[in-house]
């Protein structure tokens, strides 16, 4: 018989946190899976503590050679034969709780096609930082056209036949994924409850492919107002490799300014000082340590001086 969820995790190099990662979802109080997990050409001890499993629910992929993320996970999406997918990393932690919670709700609610959660963020350590702030309900699809707002790691939604990534949204992927499901009509919402432990870590992302994860951001958007123009987009003339070459040439904090003066505005202070940090590791500027200075004051003075 068919499981009723396929979880999908693909993993390179990623021995520190693994085993946690699989714990969490082996040990969920929701039994009728398939753990789909792909190692995408790893060349420390991932594949052997994949393989000390003895877990009949755990289907290994086993990549002979590094596919990157997009390619990996649109194999599990083609093996997977769950009535539901839900998605993993393998630096995060499931809450034992999760799969029931997020099938229980799509069994419930049969207009909505795609659900994310709230997360706890740790650190490298696994110690919590803060409870995320998400968009709840159906605010999702109001939001999503101006900039992300679910955490794919948390996503479970149901599982149709050719849904894939499209590959050349590198650090894009989720967020081109959900636009053109809400190009669909699909519904896709959050719940508030923080049903993954989401890890950050300050090296899992250079400044160079940052900057290309914003671009790759505007593209994602640009690409859906066409579609809801013209009833689709250009993707298959966009030239990654020419995209790829013109962001190295790019100055960062041409990328970071918008973002600092929009979450200033928002009163979004632990972002400003993130961004700040960000802009001011790149390029000196007395208006972006003005902004910085700024981040401290209460949510009134702040409006008033950038409202």
């Amino acid at each position: 018989m068919k499981p009723k969820i396929s979880i999908l995790m693909a993993v390179f190099n990623g021995s520190a946190t693994l085993k946690e990662a699989i714990d969490s979802i082996l040990f969920q109080t929701f039994k009728d899976l398939e753990f789909i997990i792909i190692n995408d050409g790893s060349t420390d001890d991932t594949l052997r503590i994949i393989e000390s499993f003895k877990d009949a629910r755990i289907r290994l992929i086993n990549n002979k050679e590094n596919m990157g993320l997009i390619r990996s996970l649109n194999l599990g999406l083609q093996e997977a034969s769950g009535k539901y997918i839900a998605r993993m990393d393998g630096d995060d932690i499931s809450m034992p709780e999760r799969l029931n919670i997020q099938f229980n709700y799509l069994e419930k609610n049969s207009d909505v096609f795609l659900l994310g959660t709230s997360a706890l963020i740790i650190d490298e350590n696994g110690c919590v930082i803060k409870k995320a702030k998400i968009t709840k309900g159906r605010d999702v699809l109001k939001i999503l056209p101006t900039g992300n707002c679910l955490i794919h790691p948390s996503i479970m939604f149901r599982n149709i036949p050719n849904l894939l990534y499209r590959e050349k949204m590198i650090h894009c992927e989720d967020y081109d994924f959900y636009l053109r499901l809400v190009t669909e009509g699909r519904v896709l919402k959050n719940i508030d409850a923080p049903l993954i432990k989401y890890r950050i870590s300050p090296h899992s992302i250079s400044k160079t492919k940052a900057l290309m994860q914003r671009r790759q951001g505007d593209k994602a958007r640009e690409f859906f107002f066409q579609r809801q123009k013209n009833g689709f987009d250009q993707y298959e003339e966009f030239d990654l490799e020419a995209f790829s070459l013109e962001t190295q040439k790019l100055p960062i904090e041409l990328f970071i300014w918008p973002e600092i003066t929009s979450n200033l505005s928002a009163g979004k202070t632990e972002e400003v000082r993130s961004l700040c940090k960000e802009y001011l590791g790149a390029s000196f500027s007395i208006k972006v340590i003005i902004c910085y200075l700024s981040s401290f004051l209460g949510s009134r003075a702040i409006r008033f001086l950038f409202n």
